[in-house]
């Protein structure tokens, strides 16, 4: 299966000021859930070369207010150094146990920093967003500018055949009239009749003409208006998304852990990458990836040292140990 995904272009995953993963990084210094699971973490793993050192020697001095007799003399003190030793294998139970142990602690650590990483990428995609959604916005409130100037042009424009649609057709009636009166005259004044409907048609004919031009003006009105119609919703759509912007902004500052204020600068354009996508590869990387199912598994191995260091302890131990007694000897006269 082969997916495409929104991907933002090499100078954004650099390490410039303002890149997602100089946020990141400013992310993890400034979460306190993140260092107090790093510093249990590195609490863990002193208690690894703990677990597998041995007790410390007992030294014991006894010395005698009042001297004790004995055959050879009195015995002022008494000294007796003592090295237990556990079974054999405890130790090294014990030491197994703390590197599980240590190992859920980096596990823990990873899952509450990833889940920052999810949090923090979450949100700037989201700025990115709608970063992208103000600039189309714009963009079509200049194209409908655009549009508005073309068809304010085309309005206040003469119409096509106006000129036609004005003139009369009187010069031709009254260049006819001279001959039409002469033979009118021998006729007996029959011109008078045909003159008044020509004139009556032309009239007709130019009120025709200007209810075109009339009706013509009103659907390039309608296209103003609606152009200006939309260009309120695109401004106050862009101002809804201003709003959000700045909440996000702000949401954003609260993970990095910083004044709400603070400027975020995000990219300005896109790529789309080629992403090949496989089930089975999927699983696995989760399976062998996944902190919480790796948190899970050492745990269990962790429980495991523990029962046979528990085991281990139930046998006895082995004591190494020295005495010395200072003697002095008898004064005989």
């Amino acid at each position: 299966m082969s997916l495409f995904i929104i991907s933002v272009s090499d100078s954004l995953w650099g390490q410039s000021p303002d890149s997602l993963s100089r946020y990141l990084e400013i992310a993890t210094q400034n979460n306190p859930g993140v260092k107090a699971v790093f510093l249990a973490y590195q609490a863990s793993l002193q208690k690894v070369p703990q677990a597998g050192a041995y007790q410390d020697p007992q030294l014991e001095i006894g010395y005698f207010l009042k001297p004790m007799e004995i055959i050879d003399g009195r015995q002022v003190a008494n000294f007796q150094l003592m090295q237990m030793f556990p079974w054999f294998g405890t130790k090294k139970a014990a030491r197994t146990e703390a590197v599980h142990m240590a190992k859920m602690a980096f596990e823990k650590f990873r899952e509450t920093r990833d889940n920052l990483y999810l949090n923090v990428s979450i949100q700037w995609f989201t700025l990115c967003r709608l970063q992208q959604r103000l600039i189309n916005n714009k963009e079509n409130r200049e194209l409908l500018i655009l549009l508005e100037e073309l068809v304010l042009r085309k309005f206040s424009s003469p119409v096509t055949g106006s000129g036609s649609s004005y003139s009369l057709p009187a010069p031709t009636a009254l260049s006819a009239t001279p001959n039409m009166g002469s033979t009118g005259m021998s006729m007996g004044g029959s011109a008078n009749p045909q003159s008044a409907p020509a004139a009556s048609n032309s009239g007709m004919s130019s009120m025709g003409t200007r209810g075109d031009a009339m009706s013509g003006a009103s659907p390039g009105m309608s296209d103003i208006l609606r152009i200006r119609l939309e260009m309120a919703e695109l401004d106050n759509t862009m101002e809804g998304i201003l709003s959000e912007i700045k909440a996000e902004k702000a949401g954003f500052n609260a993970l990095l852990n910083r004044p709400l204020e603070s400027e975020i600068i995000v990219p300005d354009s896109f790529g789309q990458t080629p992403f090949l996508f496989d089930t089975a590869s999927a699983m696995a990387r989760i399976a062998d990836q996944n902190p919480m199912l790796a948190m899970i598994s050492e745990e269990g191995l962790a429980y495991k040292a523990e029962a046979e260091m528990d085991r281990k302890m139930s046998y006895p131990m082995i004591g190494i140990g020295l005495q010395y007694t200072l003697i002095v000897n008898n004064q005989r006269p």
